[in-house]
């Protein structure tokens, strides 16, 4: 029996929460969209990136919008998804960014090794 990649969900829910509600911390870090266990908190990152880069104000109806263009939206759960997302946030502070940057780092970093020991593994038969 495999035993799960390392994940922080939670932790990643309540980032995301916390950088819809509080878009000024998406460019003020230095996580990228792979640390993120989940495909579609890849994708979500990567739409918030761009809006704030280009100042668009990433609030929920926007993210939505953009959201909607992408073929997977409704399979990750659409705006109730997001709006879910939201709810993370507001159980949280901006204080804890940096911790929970640094959690979902970890496992980023945890479920790399793993996969660099698999294709070690791999490489030596």
């Amino acid at each position: 029996m495999s035993e799960p990649l390392p994940n922080c969900i939670d932790l990643e829910n309540t980032f995301f929460g916390l950088a819809i509600i509080h878009p000024e911390i998406i460019l003020s870090t230095d996580i990228s969209s792979s640390d993120f266990f989940l495909h579609k908190n890849r994708d979500l990152w990567e739409i918030l990136v761009k809006l704030a880069r280009g100042n668009t104000s990433p609030d929920f109806a926007v993210i939505t919008n953009e959201f909607a263009e992408n073929e997977y939206f409704g399979e990750y759960g659409g705006a109730a998804w997001l709006n879910e997302l939201t709810s993370y946030g507001t159980y949280s502070n901006t204080n804890n960014v940096d911790y929970l940057i640094s959690e979902i780092k970890e496992q980023a970093y945890r479920r790399k090794l793993i996969n660099y020991a698999g294709e070690i593994t791999r490489n030596a038969f």
